[in-house]
């Protein structure tokens, strides 16, 4: 039986580690920061409540005022997602370059031309799909952290999770931006 070889789909003679090292490293920014970004703008909406974390309820629990829906504070907040994708079509489109500049006859006699695009993009595309998918899988979690830590009285009646409001480059500006 043969092993499995990820390197059939990748460039001949280029280092993958290279590319996937520097892109795991923002993978795992991208995702700090987001929750950091998410984390603070609940922070805001308590402190707009009269909550905070050190001396708790300044003027105590009162219904009148709200907290804000979730989809309305995860608006934005993994927007940096399009950098990832941004990083790796830059990647995509140097490395067929690359290819087509300096093709030896190294490359040449080992990739036939029509694979030549495959070999750039092709796991490239599938890291973007998997940050992707990671973004849409910490959805539930953070919804799951504003629940738990929301007072039940101030909790209005939640929608379902809009999930590509979460990548929205216009944060919080624009709240109507893929409402559907």
């Amino acid at each position: 039986m043969k092993k499995f070889d990820i390197h059939r789909w990748w460039i001949p003679g280029k280092s993958m580690s290279a590319v996937f090292v520097p892109l795991g490293i923002w993978t795992l920014v991208y995702f700090v920061a987001s929750w950091f970004r998410f984390t603070s703008r609940m922070e805001e909406a308590f402190g707009r409540l009269g909550w905070s974390p050190v001396r708790g309820w300044s003027h105590g629990i009162t219904t009148e005022l709200k907290m804000p829906v979730f989809n309305r504070i995860i608006n934005g907040c993994f927007s940096g997602y399009w950098i990832i994708l941004l990083a790796c079509l830059i990647i995509i489109l140097e490395r067929y370059m690359w290819l087509k500049r300096d093709r030896s006859l190294y490359i040449m006699k080992r990739l036939p031309a029509a694979e030549t695009f495959r070999r750039c993009a092709l796991l490239l595309l599938i890291y973007a799909a998997v940050v992707l998918v990671l973004t849409f899988a910490m959805l539930p979690l953070c919804k799951s952290f504003y629940m738990a830590n929301t007072p039940k009285v101030l909790l209005e009646p939640q929608g379902p999770i809009k999930f590509f409001n979460a990548l929205s480059i216009n944060g919080r500006n624009h709240y109507i931006l893929f409402d559907f």
